[in-house]
């Protein structure tokens, strides 16, 4: 099946399409293949120029489940009445001056959106729901600088699910072809103990993603499923995984009480999957419950490089958390700030688990400046085991860091 594709910015349209790689650019100042990065494309983006300030998602059509759409002026209203339902869209477009609102019986109702278009949908303005909302457009989803998101819960994916699947419970998306980015910019706010998760091959947050007491996950892969537990967090098996697989965060992702995920998987041994953090990253503990941080790229191919902040701490009281960082190749910048400090408890722990791990003054895996300040704040455990394609499941340490410590 061929999944290469590639983004260019038509003129006459004013936004950027997805169309097949073999497609000419003629008279487009700017073309991006699948094969430059996430960060090229949100440097490119101008979704000023794609949507008009009030515009509304069209075309809408209930497929499944019971409900209405209704639309006055720059506001749109979906009142379910089911506890499930499905709509199918041409666009799902919100304008920096619109909002759609969904109007759902209770927390537990969920609505999937299928969105049948060619370009990715971009949320610029307000998005606002009592339950949970999937968005599924396989041609991409933008969450812009002014979009204001505050919902239930959220799953934004350009993997493709079932109808039937997603009545009967069971989240379980792949690609259906080329699946484009799913990129954050804004504001993505879930009610306590909701669920934040943003799937797609490459999945990236600039802005700010907060789920307290939930969970907040961005997941690259071709295929994924998730469980949504009785416990207010999800469990995920990213099933298979994409040639160019990356979650990247640049902003914030908070899950204060809760779980922060990053994790990418490869198609193969001979693809390449990455897990990018150069923001912050917070599971701080909240009301006596610790938080937990992972971030896992590819155990076979994949390269974890963290910088910024990992925050698990209790600065409020209770036990520190739990941060794992894990990959074939875990790479921590000087400078990072990974914590799981607890003035008024124990102190959790940050596991580093790659195949192979090399601490040194530079040139290494973590510096020993790096790696001291971190036993500041909190017990560091290196765990290190050969791979399959990398690596003895040796560490190294030339820092002189460790010398006379127990």
């Amino acid at each position: 099946m061929n999944r290469i594709h590639k983004i260019i910015w038509s003129a006459i349209r004013e936004k950027w399409i997805v169309v097949s790689e073999m497609a000419g650019a003629a008279g487009c100042p700017i073309i991006l293949s699948g094969a430059l990065s996430i960060a090229a494309l949100v440097a490119l983006w101008r979704p000023a120029a794609a949507l008009s300030p009030t515009e509304l998602p069209t075309g809408g059509v209930i497929t499944a489940g019971s409900g209405a759409i209704t639309t006055s002026g720059s506001d749109m209203t979906v009142r379910q009445t089911s506890q499930k339902l499905v709509a199918d869209w041409n666009t799902f477009n919100i304008g920096s001056q619109a909002s759609v609102t969904f109007r759902q019986p209770d927390a537990t109702a969920s609505a999937l959106n299928r969105i049948h278009d060619l370009d990715p949908s971009q949320i610029m303005g307000k998005l606002t729901a009592n339950g949970q909302l999937f968005l599924i457009n396989q041609s991409g989803i933008i969450f812009g600088k002014t979009a204001q998101v505050n919902v239930g819960g959220v799953v934004a994916t350009s993997l493709d699910m079932a109808d039937r699947d997603f009545l009967e419970g069971k989240y379980r998306f792949s690609s259906a072809g080329a699946a484009g980015p799913v990129i954050n910019q804004g504001v993505i706010e879930a009610m306590p103990g909701g669920v934040v998760a943003l799937i797609s091959p490459q999945v990236e947050n600039d802005g700010v993603i907060q789920a307290d007491g939930g969970s907040a996950a961005l997941l690259a892969g071709d295929k994924v499923s998730l469980d949504f537990g009785g416990d207010d967090m999800i469990n995920f098996v990213i099933d298979h995984g994409a040639v160019q697989a990356q979650a990247s965060n640049k902003g914030l992702i908070q899950a204060d009480g809760g779980v922060a995920v990053m994790s990418a998987r490869a198609a193969s041994e001979l693809a390449r999957a990455a897990v990018n953090n150069t923001g912050i990253v917070r599971a701080r503990t909240f009301a006596n419950r610790a938080g937990k941080i992972v971030l896992v790229s590819d155990m076979k191919t994949g390269t974890t490089a963290v910088s910024g902040m990992l925050d698990a701490s209790a600065p409020n009281g209770g036990d520190g958390g739990f941060i794992e960082t894990s990959g074939v190749t875990v790479k921590i910048a000087d400078g990072t700030v990974v914590t799981t400090s607890a003035p008024r408890g124990a102190s959790g722990t940050w596991l580093i688990d790659p195949n192979d791990f090399t601490i040194a003054a530079s040139g290494g895996d973590i510096s020993g400046s790096t790696l001291g300040s971190s036993l500041d704040g909190g017990d560091v455990k290196i765990q290190s085991s050969s791979g399959a394609t990398l690596g003895n499941g040796d560490i190294f340490e030339l820092s002189n860091l460790l010398c006379g410590m127990a």
